[in-house]
């Protein structure tokens, strides 16, 4: 039996749940179905209502807005022991989810009804302040995202992202477009400026770091002062 198998991994994940009442707690373990998806799956989709609250044992959700022409904008992506935003609102809300959720690699959870959601919100003070810490932060986070997508240009965003992953970074174009809400070849062209500066080095499925200063000055959008090469257009900044 695997780590997240059993219902003690979502003790493990989610303090919060084993500080709760007795009652509660045997409640909360009575009623989750574990639910394990493989990579690439639909945990939800934009208009799907939603029935059950995710406990997240193992594996990341990515969660994204989808747009026209197949286009998507990264809103954030769920971990173990994190509480699903969009989740949250549309169950307090009765409502349909507003984007979609994927699963990026073997994903288990821990899925609970509605109506038990409910109840842990009303009756316990720990879990409805669990909920709403994670709720804050999110939206400080998709506030973030609406800086980027509306006020910086893609080579400020994608310089960005490439310094906040471990490098080698294990990717492809296509990939980083869905990441940074634009298109591939624009993705494509700014990735060889960074390449063509010194920044970074490029192979089939993998981009590595060579300089962080270097590529540290595109986050002010500007870039190294040699660095002429394939301006990004205005069609391009205001990507998607």
């Amino acid at each position: 039996m695997q780590q997240d198998d059993s219902i003690g991994s979502l003790l493990s994940v989610y303090p919060v749940v084993g500080s709760l009442p007795p009652l509660l707690r045997d409640e909360v373990e009575r009623l989750s179905s574990r639910v394990e998806v493989r990579a690439g799956s639909r945990l939800f989709g934009t208009g799907d209502p939603a029935a059950v609250f995710p406990f997240v044992a193992s594996g990341r959700v990515r969660v994204a807005r989808m747009g026209r022409e197949g286009a998507e904008v990264l809103l954030y992506r769920l971990g173990p022991g994190e509480a699903c935003a969009l989740t949250v609102a549309t169950l307090l809300g009765d409502d349909a989810y507003p984007a979609a959720g994927v699963a990026e690699g073997r994903v288990v959870l821990f899925a609970l009804p509605r109506a038990a959601f409910l109840r842990l919100v009303l009756e316990c003070s720990a879990f409805r302040a669990f909920v709403f810490r994670g709720l804050s932060r999110r939206l400080a986070q998709l506030m973030t995202v609406v800086d980027d997508v509306a006020f910086r240009g893609i080579r400020q965003r994608l310089a960005s992202h490439l310094l906040e992953r471990e490098s080698p970074l294990r990717t492809t174009h296509q990939l980083l477009a869905h990441d940074l809400g634009t298109r591939r070849e624009i993705v494509s062209r700014t990735l060889q400026v960074f390449r063509q500066a010194g920044c970074i080095r490029v192979e089939r499925g993998s981009i590595e770091l060579l300089d962080r200063r270097r590529l540290e000055a595109y986050t002010d959008d500007v870039g190294p002062a040699s660095s002429s090469v394939c301006k990004v257009t205005d069609s391009e900044r205001m990507s998607p």
